[in-house]
């Protein structure tokens, strides 16, 4: 989770709940979104229809911080110099970034990959 809370404020500011042990993000559009140490993940929305979207960009960036290598790419495509590298790893200044995910468009980790890599189909 201390990895993961590295990248995700790019989604929006996140909070750790030491007692039970998990990241919490509260989004604009009251889209409530809370990551385990399981690897959970747990998505709500009480007013719109935009859970598989935030799902998604939540899995992309759990995805793109746990296999970052530290290439850069992102930090010099982030106009708002939200990124920097920190022991190798992607980290971000959570009073510069602005939540635009312009950053994940850049990474090749993600670049390349569809999105139907990251959703496990229900039967």
């Amino acid at each position: 989770l201390e990895i993961i809370n590295r990248l995700l404020p790019i989604i929006e500011k996140t909070e750790y709940n030491e007692e039970l042990d998990f990241l919490s993000c509260v989004h604009q559009n009251k889209i409530r979104s809370d990551v385990f140490r399981d690897g959970s993940i747990i998505v709500r929305d009480y007013q719109s229809n935009q859970v598989d979207n935030k799902s998604l960009d939540i899995v992309k960036t759990i995805y793109r911080v746990t296999y970052c290598d530290g290439c850069g790419i992102c930090i010099y495509n982030c106009e708002e110099k939200a990124l920097y590298l920190d022991q190798e790893r992607i980290k971000v200044d959570t009073a510069k970034c602005i939540n635009c995910h312009n950053c994940n468009a850049f990474c090749p980790l993600l670049r390349y990959r569809k999105d139907d890599f990251f959703l496990k189909k229900h039967n």
